[in-house]
């Protein structure tokens, strides 16, 4: 599998839409996001752990379920590519 920052974006985003400040959300629920559906569950799945990597998530298991949210590089990765810079100067 190929990282697609693209997709990393797009997930990033749908998490800064689909939560309240500092909550977390069930990652099943990301994949039914319409941005995402496209991608294979499989896909998006890895670009969430891809994420946790990075430090742009928290992930956590609890009982079986696991959950996500944004974390303060996760916002501040998608504030930078609001902005009017190449996405290539991203340190992702």
């Amino acid at each position: 599998m190929k990282r697609d920052l693209t997709l990393i974006v797009d997930l990033l985003s749908a998490l800064e839409d689909a939560t309240e400040a500092n909550e977390h959300i069930n990652v099943m629920d990301i994949l039914n996001v319409p941005a995402l559906q496209p991608q294979d569950d499989s896909i998006v799945l890895a670009h969430v752990l891809l994420c946790d990597e990075a430090g742009f998530v928290e992930r956590r298991s609890i009982g079986g379920v696991v959950t996500v949210r944004l974390t303060w590089a996760g916002y501040k990765a998608l504030e930078r590519t609001r902005e009017s810079r190449v996405w290539a100067n991203l340190d992702m």
